[in-house]
C-alpha cells in the first residue's frame, strides 16, 4: 500500500506539483519513494527511488561523492 507524504507546489522550470509517495517495493528492495508530475505533454510522469538511491542523489548534489553503487545497478 502506498502513502503521499507530500507535495511540493511549484516546483521546476513549468511550477507544477510534484507528488512524494512511498510505498514498499517487495521483500528484496524494502520502502521505495515515488515523484509524480505532470509532463509537458499532460501525462503524468513518475522516477521510483529506492533510500539508497536517494542518499546517493543527495551525496552527489553534496558534492560528497562523484559517483554512487547502489544495489540495483553498479553506478
Amino acid at each position: 500500500m502506498s502513502q503521499q507524504i507530500m507535495i511540493m507546489r511549484g516546483t521546476g522550470s513549468r511550477n507544477v506539483p510534484l507528488s512524494i509517495t512511498r510505498y514498499y517495493g517487495g521483500k528484496d528492495v524494502g520502502v521505495c519513494y515515488q515523484l509524480t508530475a505532470e509532463m509537458e505533454e499532460g501525462t503524468m510522469g513518475y522516477v521510483q527511488l529506492t533510500p539508497n538511491e536517494l542518499m546517493c542523489i543527495l551525496s552527489v548534489i553534496r558534492n560528497d561523492v562523484q559517483e554512487c553503487k547502489h544495489e540495483r545497478g553498479d553506478k
